[in-house]
């Protein structure tokens, strides 16, 4: 800590210690799941050595702290608990709070580090690396006025950069209107059916609630197409089954195929216990697996309980009997390898997929 003394040090040491501690504790009380389970020390020595860390690295690179901004983050992390944090689209648009901030004015070029940007206090780092008001509207051209790519145009209409050396914005097509090429772009509620006539795609009303679809469905349905012919069917929700791995939001498909609450948020500030120790020539990869410092973690997500590193990993579910160590097994039964995907289309008589070379 002896580069914070230059600074607030006791501030940013009262900010590190007590979110820190609220994390841990909510982490411990929120039964968050790790590969091999979690421990409160363990989690405040973890998190500690990393925030302080990025404390001392956030001073090198010229950041200041601010200690108001970091009380409300505390506030926060204890109001939400173990909750998820509810954006209320209504609300207010508020300038960033951020807890390190740096010199850089609007429309100054910023860096990022450690998830905080160079930019000042109340400013924040667009995705094309400029500082600037989060809050601030551009003013748009209206339908019929001159328009660029780069601003675009009011909502519910697009600028057509091909039209001209002075192109203007035009309200978006509408039912039976063909689609903005080569967007596809349509009136809200409608979608560009390239299917039909691909040709002379034209916007249409997608399909409703078991009506014949091919790939797109009004909202909150998905195109079934374990039917045949495929219909629209209501997206899975909590307690249901999600065969096709996903459900309505914010739900998530585990890995017995049921819609269940996702974890709560703050469980991802912490990793859990290591799986096990490593040798001093080897690293632990994201799942606890021991690999060779020259060697690369796994990052596919092939073990039945969702996990990566099959068959590194001794905790990892092997695949069913009949498959090698190294292959999947798609919803057919056929076996292919790890690199490979199932083809997904439920083309064979019984409606399994794979077909027609996997069909029975």
């Amino acid at each position: 800590m002896g580069l914070l003394a230059c600074k607030s040090e006791t501030s940013v040491d009262a900010y590190i210690d007590e979110a820190v501690q609220d994390i841990c504790e909510s982490v411990i009380a929120c039964s968050c799941e790790y590969p091999n389970g979690a421990a409160y020390e363990h989690c405040v020595g973890q998190l500690g050595v990393n925030y302080d860390s990025a404390a001392q690295l956030n001073l090198v690179e010229g950041l200041s702290f601010d200690g108001d901004c970091a009380d409300r983050t505390i506030s926060q992390i204890k109001e939400v608990g173990c909750g998820v944090l509810q954006a209320d689209p209504d609300a207010k648009c508020e300038a960033p709070c951020n807890i390190w901030y740096g010199p850089v004015g609007k429309g100054g070029t910023c860096t990022t580090a450690n998830g905080f940007s160079n930019c000042k206090q109340g400013l924040s780092c667009s995705p094309d690396s400029i500082c600037v008001n989060p809050c601030a509207k551009p003013d748009v051209p209206e339908i019929g006025e001159v328009c660029g790519s780069l601003l675009g145009c009011v909502e519910g209409a697009w600028c057509d950069i091909n039209a001209g050396l002075n192109p203007v914005c035009q309200a978006l097509p509408g039912a039976t209107q063909p689609c903005t090429k080569p967007e596809g772009l349509c009136a809200a509620g409608l979608f560009c059916d390239a299917v039909t006539n691909p040709s002379a795609p034209i916007c249409t009303t997608p399909p409703a609630l078991d009506e014949e679809c091919t790939f797109q469905c009004a909202e909150n349905l998905y195109c079934d197409t374990s039917k045949m012919p495929s219909v629209c069917a209501p997206v899975p929700t909590l307690g249901q089954e999600c065969g096709f791995g996903f459900c309505q939001a914010p739900y998530v498909c585990n890995s017995k195929g049921i819609c269940e609450d996702p974890p709560p948020p703050i469980c991802g500030a912490y990793g859990g216990l290591p799986l096990e120790e490593c040798a001093g020539d080897e690293f632990t990869c994201g799942n606890g697996a021991c690999i060779a410092s020259g060697a690369v973690c796994d990052t596919m997500m092939d073990c039945a309980d969702g996990s990566d590193e099959a068959p590194l990993n001794p905790g990892c579910e092997q695949p069913p009997a009949g498959c090698a160590v190294d292959e999947i097994e798609c919803s057919d039964a056929s076996c292919i390898t790890a690199f490979q995907l199932c083809d997904g289309n439920f083309d064979c008589p019984d409606g399994f997929d794979e077909g027609p070379d996997f069909c029975p």
